[in-house]
């Protein structure tokens, strides 16, 4: 669909104003020492038919040396409230201690970043005290309107390591209260979740996620896994409860994320 000369574009959010159709995505470089990969900082495109699309400047740069999000900014999720836009994006130090900063935009071509960032971390029941590697990545929001509050699911790791995804409800989009973790993976042969995103249907709510780990998983060798399986979960409260179907995975043999399955 798009493809930026160069650069590899992974974990995106389409956000449509006024006719037009707004990809913000992971703009990143392959094969930069010591790691293979770099991400760099938020790209965007616009298109009108969601097939031809035109670059534009990137968004949202790494903060300065020192900063908790000076190692680069990604996996941006959006939402749209009363004329403002809410990005969510994660952001990570020297050390790799990921957190969750919020950016607010008007038009969607200039952004500010909150004063108070980041918004969310990974609570004490998380890999928080290792100082190191902490997992809080992958943001989505969704708005629990009938409970008149807004939740957002993130890719975290239990204080023992176990897989997990992470929980946190606000009332306004800034102040973001922890609500632990809403899912456990306890098969310890694997240790990533990533792209939490909810769906509403039928009056339940639906869980997509990646599973599984891919190659990049620490603990685990290079090789492992070779990829993200696709999957999904279903409960009655879109906080917990879940439950997997017979057909809990979806796709198999990916190396993909579960963003935007709507």
């Amino acid at each position: 669909m798009y493809h930026f000369p160069g650069e590899y574009v992974t974990d995106f959010c389409i956000v449509q104003r006024a006719g037009i159709y707004h990809l913000f995505h992971i703009r990143g470089e392959r094969w930069t020492w010591p790691v293979g990969y770099r991400e760099l900082d938020l790209g965007h495109a616009t298109s009108t038919d969601l097939h031809t699309w035109t670059p534009h400047a990137p968004v949202l740069p790494a903060g300065p040396a020192g900063a908790w999000d000076e190692c680069g900014n990604w996996a941006p999720d959006i939402i749209e409230v009363d004329g403002v836009y809410y990005c969510y994006y994660t952001g990570s130090d020297v050390h790799n201690n990921q957190a969750i900063g919020l950016a607010t935009s008007t038009d969607l071509f200039h952004w500010q970043k909150y004063t108070a960032n980041p918004v969310v971390k990974a609570g004490p029941w998380s890999d928080t005290a290792v100082g190191r590697d902490v997992a809080c990545r992958d943001a989505m929001v969704y708005a629990d309107v009938e409970r008149k509050r807004y939740l957002l699911y993130y890719t975290a790791t239990m204080a023992d390591r176990r897989a997990c995804l992470g929980l946190a409800q606000s009332r306004n989009l800034i102040d973001w209260e922890d609500l632990g973790p809403t899912y456990i993976e306890e098969d310890r042969s694997y240790n990533r979740l990533e792209s939490a995103y909810l769906v509403p249907h039928d009056g339940q709510y639906y869980l997509f996620y990646s599973a599984k780990g891919g190659p990049k998983s620490k603990g685990f060798s290079p090789k492992a896994f070779d990829h993200f399986d696709i999957v999904y979960q279903v409960a009655d409260e879109p906080t917990g409860g879940w439950r997997k179907p017979i057909d809990h995975t979806m796709l198999e043999a990916w190396t993909c994320a579960s963003e935007h399955p709507t």
